[in-house]
């Protein structure tokens, strides 16, 4: 029963009485996934051209950490403070701790395309880039080609959804 509810009268009510019983992988996960003190620390890329402030260096690591849980992440930090830098580290981290399995995708709006592959370009130029945007914009075997080949694909929200079987 959650806290602060009450048993409803009707045992066929969507908040009857549930029980769940919790494992001890269950409770390390949670665990793992709540506490900041189980993120590791860790040293960014040697490549890479930026100094982060300590929020964004949490990020990055937080980033890694979920990686490696298996999960996705979305950072939250306030418009400015250098959510593209943690991603770019993110990124350079994995090209340089990992093995390389293809592309990773980054979706923007259109109007942030050429930001992105500038910030990458100085922030850490072995970051290779490919952006997949425009009428002469590659598609089937020449774009799966491509992403064998680069690091990273830029594209735009709108042509993720246009060119969704090519890009998946």
């Amino acid at each position: 029963l959650l806290q602060g509810t009450e048993k409803p009268e009707d045992d066929n009510s969507p908040f009857a009485e549930v029980e769940i019983e919790v494992d001890d992988v269950f409770r390390e996960l949670t665990k793992r996934l709540t506490s900041i003190s189980e993120v590791p620390e860790l040293n960014v890329p040697h490549g890479l051209q930026a100094t982060l402030r300590a929020y964004q260096q949490k990020g990055f690591e937080w980033l890694v950490h979920l990686k490696n849980m298996g999960f996705g992440a979305l950072l939250a930090d306030d418009m400015g403070l250098g959510k593209t830098i943690q991603s770019i580290t993110y990124l350079a981290y994995r090209k340089e701790n990992e093995e390389k399995r293809g592309a990773s995708l980054i979706v923007c709006p259109t109007s942030v395309i050429n930001n992105w592959k500038r910030e990458i370009e100085l922030f850490y130029p072995d970051l290779t880039v490919h952006v997949h945007y425009g009428g002469n914009r590659l598609k089937g075997e020449d774009l799966f080609s491509i992403m064998r080949d680069v690091d990273i694909v830029i594209t735009s929200y709108a042509l993720s959804v246009l060119d969704y079987e090519d890009l998946k």
